[in-house]
């Protein structure tokens, strides 16, 4: 982060010199300071050590430990009935009794699969609920933080995306304003090329 910091502020200060042979160093230095003010961070990071993010781990830690213990605890209640079955197969003389004992274990298997991939499901969605609200909490934290130092755009250095833009920056609407623009000078000039030519009316006789 700072070796691109460093970087950015080297290249500012070899710009001046170009510039001082055609424009005054007040007015370069006048249009360097009216350049947008620019901070890097790694939005992850602040998200991962905040308090909020912490606790948010322990809690995706907890959850995913109670599943487990769960799942152990239905696995090994199917492992005792397998095993009671197989017992037990071998001196049943009645073929009925045999294949429902047979359906018990299959049914009892398909119970603890489905339950395996809901709790897994149930365990993703609350990760990615939980961590929703963490990093919206750090991005409004870091943009209540940007407004008040200043600062026009702060760059996530891990995305490489912009975690704020300030208002004075953002010209979102009028390269809206634009391409609508431009849109619909598309449509008149499509538009007016599928018009019948008129041919001049000839000289009455």
């Amino acid at each position: 982060m700072n070796k691109k910091l460093s970087f950015l502020s080297i290249a500012l200060l070899l710009a001046v010199p170009a510039l001082a042979d055609n424009i005054p160093a007040s007015a370069a230095l006048d249009s360097l300071a009216k350049m947008p003010k620019l901070e890097f961070v790694h939005l992850s990071n602040i998200a991962e050590k905040s308090t909020l993010g912490e606790k948010t781990k322990k809690s995706i830690e907890d959850k995913h430990k109670a599943i487990v213990q769960e799942l152990q605890a239905a696995n090994t209640d199917f492992e005792k009935l397998a095993a009671e079955t197989s017992a037990k197969l071998p001196a049943m003389k009645d073929q009925t009794a045999r294949n429902n004992a047979e359906k018990e274990l299959m049914t009892k298997k398909r119970n603890l699969e489905a339950l395996a991939q809901d709790r897994d499901d149930d365990l993703k969605r609350f990760y990615m609920a939980q961590t929703e609200v963490v990093i919206k909490e750090t991005v409004d934290a870091v943009s209540a933080h940007a407004r008040t130092k200043g600062v026009d755009v702060v760059f996530d250095i891990s995305s490489g995306k912009p975690v704020y833009v300030a208002d004075n920056v953002d010209f979102t609407t009028e390269y809206l304003k634009a391409v609508e623009s431009n849109y619909n000078n598309k449509l008149n000039v499509a538009k007016n090329s599928k018009l019948p030519s008129v041919k001049a009316p000839g000289k009455l006789s």
